[in-house]
């Protein structure tokens, strides 16, 4: 089968079929995985991985991503880019499309050319795509300015006072220092009738024995005329752990996950019209039934606690909000992917490809006898 035009070498990255509880992507939608490769901290770092990352263009435009079979090609985005010795990185964050899925039947191996024509490097539109059920994606990788919505819809919201380019759960995050901090009202308004939804991301409370009134605002969203407060939260409490909180027609409800140990942890909330349920490290750990409409009208705090103003101290990462429910499969393949991620991939050596109408001769050792070309 073809390689991309002009590519001259390819890296291949295979998947552990053993952190995938099924297929995904859920049918018709597309799995937002990362890829890391850093040479510091020996993540998927192998010896064919210093000659490819050396071998890109500066700015990574001649790199481009496929299926096994280079039938199908993966969106991408460039997350993290050095050639420095010594600390070589490349993360990317690939959409993996429904309809060359990672497979829990058999390890899955895409391939990372470089050299090629028409590169599609920083190509954000498409990795996560609103089409698939997508409405916001934040990576956080930024060192520094706004923070960059991964579904290209504009979707940005209002940081305020954050600092950026700390060490994430899957590279760099951003910190909020419990007092001025936040992305205020950041234009996600989900759909009416509310019929589902997902929300997922990292979190890492500075504080773990604060008081009950500590740590909370992690991400939040009011309905209006639900009653004072109304809506969904996940929140950090010190003295209570993290909580998903549901606030229906006056009726809280929530799930209590582990207590806030200052370490990176993923949370994960999802509504499918009839059901909550609430993730810790890709587990469920709580579910509850609405009581009462549920319909939305606000949207949504990223590090507070709105209407009550409590904000979250700690470091934020990878944030993905869906208009849709996914499933636990779905996830779980998700946390597997980004809690060990060089358990997740294993990256194979650099393979150069052919030059197109070459030959290999082997010399002559004795041209007047017995002459033959090998």
């Amino acid at each position: 089968m073809a390689n991309p035009a002009g590519a001259t070498h390819y890296m291949p990255a295979t998947a552990d079929k053993t952190k995938l509880p099924a297929s995904v992507p859920d049918a018709g939608n597309t799995f937002a995985a990362d890829l890391v490769i850093d040479q510091a901290l020996a993540v998927n770092y192998e010896g064919g991985a210093a000659a490819f990352i050396d071998g890109l263009a500066a700015n990574c435009t001649d790199l481009r991503v496929f299926s096994d079979d280079t039938l199908t090609e993966v969106a991408f985005g460039v997350k993290q880019f050095s050639q420095t010795p010594g600390s070589r990185k490349l993360i990317l964050g690939l959409g993996i499309p429904s309809t060359y899925p990672l497979s829990s039947a058999a390890d899955t191996t895409y391939r990372l050319y470089r050299g090629c024509v028409g590169g599609t490097f920083e190509s954000k539109s498409g990795v996560v795509p609103t089409a698939d059920g997508f409405v916001l994606a934040y990576s956080m990788e930024e060192a520094s300015g706004n923070l960059l919505d991964w579904t290209a819809n504009g979707f940005h919201g209002t940081p305020r006072n954050l600092t950026y380019g700390v060490a994430g759960a899957v590279g760099l995050a951003v910190r909020c220092n419990g007092s001025n901090t936040r992305v205020a009202a950041a234009d996600y308004e989900p759909p009416s009738p509310f019929s589902g939804f997902t929300v997922m991301l990292w979190y890492k409370g500075d504080n773990p024995n604060a008081g009950a009134q500590a740590n909370y605002g992690v991400l939040a969203q009011k309905w209006a005329g639900e009653g004072a407060g109304a809506g969904w939260e996940i929140r950090c409490n010190g003295s209570y752990g993290v909580q998903a909180i549901v606030n229906v027609g006056g009726v809280i409800q929530w799930a209590v996950a582990s207590r806030m140990d200052n370490t990176w942890r993923h949370a994960a909330l999802t509504w499918d019209g009839t059901q909550w349920r609430f993730y810790d490290g890709g587990a469920v750990v709580g579910s509850a039934q609405t009581k009462g409409s549920a319909a939305n009208d606000d949207a949504f705090w990223l590090g507070e606690n709105t209407p009550w103003n409590t904000k979250f101290d700690g470091d934020l990462d990878s944030l993905l909000i869906a208009s849709a429910a996914r499933s636990a499969n779905w996830i779980t393949s998700y946390y597997n992917m980004t809690s060990n991620n060089g358990a997740f991939w294993t990256v194979g050596a650099e393979v150069p490809l052919a030059v197109s109408g070459s030959r290999l001769f082997h010399p002559r050792i004795n041209p007047g006898l017995n002459p033959r070309l090998y």
